[in-house]
């Protein structure tokens, strides 16, 4: 059929996102136990930061790297370029207050 999706596609787009899935779950899970357990004694407001930060950086490789970068050019617009900055100035600005509020 022109334009529906085959069987190998619906595959394909079931294994993404099972993939995605469990890089949040791992993510998420990872920084449980690390906030549970905090063997640097950062504290609350670190740990937040820390998370936060890194956090964003896993939405714009999930999300914003593949179309800037990757094989998914052909969805490249204006909008997106400027969602991945704002997500990327984020992501550095609660980067840069973990290492101010750490101390």
């Amino acid at each position: 059929m022109p334009g529906g999706n085959s069987d190998e596609q619906d595959a394909k787009d079931e294994k993404t996102v099972k993939t995605l899935l469990f890089g949040f779950l791992c993510f998420f899970l990872g920084w449980i136990v690390f906030a549970l357990d905090d063997p640097f004694g950062w504290g609350d407001d670190a740990m937040l930061f820390c998370a936060f930060g890194s956090f964003c950086l896993l939405i714009w490789c999930l999300v914003f790297f593949p179309v800037l970068f990757g094989k998914k050019k052909h969805f490249r617009s204006d909008l997106k370029g400027c969602a991945s900055l704002f997500l990327l100035g984020f992501g550095a600005l609660s980067l840069f207050m973990f290492f101010v509020a750490k101390h």
